[in-house]
């Protein structure tokens, strides 16, 4: 495999590391205060330019259809709306506690924001209305859906229909995405799910959790279809477009890697599952402290990291991993006896 493309454009932790829909703008997020929220060209690792207007860490980002719009969720207790072209900031939405997740809506004219539920305030879900970005009448949110635990990710489902919450106490609710009532709730991990992907085509979605698990589940019936056990805790999720593989990130945590013996900066490598056989295939080394995100490029050939070094690294896919890890490879058929 080529060597990595390393981003060093942040001074504290990588949050989240996101394509557009497009593939050609790869976007970073990070946990300091200043150089929070980037943009780059996957193909060459060229920064094209940064988005300067949160006064805390940004945790989340959310790119629009057309990559018209970014949302940025921020731990200054605000979601700004930001032109993505020229970096201008078209709104800013003022919360009472940080965000943490943000979620554009399928058509662009609504998104959610998941906040914290810290100094005694409930963690909810705020859906905004934004019909137009470049003329927002209210930043106040049309819904609040309050949280019986602490709400990690949230996103919109299959044409907006309902909307899938992950929790840090492991269970997942699915919320009416125009009332806010609570449809559906399951508890499929033992703890905090840091990690939550749905498929391209929403048929499904898969997760990653603290308890060393991650499942691949079926959006409508929130069936368990696939559990995977990685031995280690996770961060995060991404599924292969065109292959039937998802790629699972994590390792020990960061207040208590330098105080085990047993770390090692295998458990830190970005691994790949194979989601019919549930059996891990390969890993991809580089990073030397925990990772954070993990996403993977709209034609599946290019992977990308972040993590708690500071580092994003742009991992292109070859043949040693559309070839060598095919199922034509993994697992061959026997020649029938004739």
């Amino acid at each position: 495999m080529p060597r990595p493309i390393m981003l060093k454009g942040h001074d504290r932790p990588v949050s989240q590391v996101l394509f557009n829909r497009e593939g050609d703008l790869l976007f970073t997020a990070s946990k300091g205060k200043s150089k929070n929220c980037a943009v780059w060209r996957p193909d060459t690792g060229e920064r094209i330019g940064t988005y300067d207007g949160h006064a805390g860490a940004v945790f989340s980002m959310a790119i629009s259809f057309r990559s018209t719009f970014l949302l940025t969720a921020s731990g200054d207790s605000t979601t700004i709306l930001w032109e993505l072209r020229t970096g201008k900031i078209l709104a800013t939405f003022k919360h009472a506690t940080p965000a943490r997740w943000v979620n554009f809506a399928i058509g662009d004219k609504k998104f959610l924001t998941v906040t914290k539920g810290v100094m005694g305030k409930t963690p909810e879900i705020a859906i905004y209305e934004v019909e137009n970005p470049y003329d927002i009448q209210s930043t106040e949110p049309i819904t609040r859906i309050p949280g019986k635990a602490q709400f990690v990710k949230a996103y919109w489902g299959p044409l907006n229909e309902n909307i899938y919450a992950c929790c840090a106490n492991g269970a997942i609710y699915v919320f009416d995405g125009q009332t806010g009532e609570e449809k559906q709730m399951i508890q499929p991990h033992t703890n905090e799910i840091t990690g939550f992907e749905f498929s391209a085509c929403k048929q499904f979605f898969a997760t990653a959790s603290k308890d060393k698990e991650g499942k691949i589940f079926d959006t409508k019936t929130l069936e368990c279809l696939k559990t995977i056990v990685s031995g280690r805790p996770l961060n995060d999720v991404a599924i292969s477009p065109n292959r039937p593989h998802i790629f699972i990130v994590g390792g020990q945590d960061v207040a208590t890697v330098t105080q085990s013996e047993s770390a090692d900066s295998s458990q830190f490598r970005a691994r790949v599952y194979h989601t019919v056989h549930e059996i891990e295939i390969g890993s991809i080394q580089g990073h030397f402290a925990p990772v954070n995100s993990v996403t993977v490029s709209p034609d599946g050939k290019i992977m990308v990291t972040g993590g708690e070094d500071g580092y994003a690294r742009i991992n292109k896919l070859d043949s040693s991993y559309f070839e060598g890890l095919s199922d034509e490879v993994l697992f061959p058929m026997e020649e029938p006896d004739l």
